[in-house]
């Protein structure tokens, strides 16, 4: 239970950063150095094989997904931003993107606990 919480947590805090860049040109670094990360991992034999292995693909999977929505919904704010609508109808998928993120967390909750029962 305790290790859905740091589970959500890491996600949150690669979600988090990907939001706060301040411009698109940090975003496109933010972006390429994420997609090098993952065709590294992807690219190994068996990247997740061997003691821990489960453990490490569990948490690349978090990174994946927190900064993964993270970049989508950055983009879609910078996008709104350069068509010069204002912060109220800008800042929305940044908050779309924290509620899906929490989405993700509350269905893993919920497999988690229905596994046990």
């Amino acid at each position: 239970m305790g290790f859905l919480i740091v589970l959500a947590f890491i996600m949150f805090i690669f979600y988090g950063i990907a939001i706060s860049l301040p411009s698109w040109k940090w975003l496109f670094g933010f972006t390429i150095i994420f997609i090098l990360f993952f065709l590294r991992e992807i690219s190994v034999d068996n990247p997740f094989d061997g003691p821990g292995g489960g453990l490490g693909m569990v948490l690349f999977y978090a990174v994946i997904i927190g900064a993964g929505i993270g970049i989508f919904a950055n983009s879609l704010r910078f996008g709104l931003r350069m068509k010069g609508y204002n912060n109220t109808i800008t800042n929305r998928p940044i908050i779309g993107g924290a509620v899906f993120c929490f989405l993700i967390f509350v269905y893993f909750f919920i497999t988690e606990i229905s596994k046990n029962y």
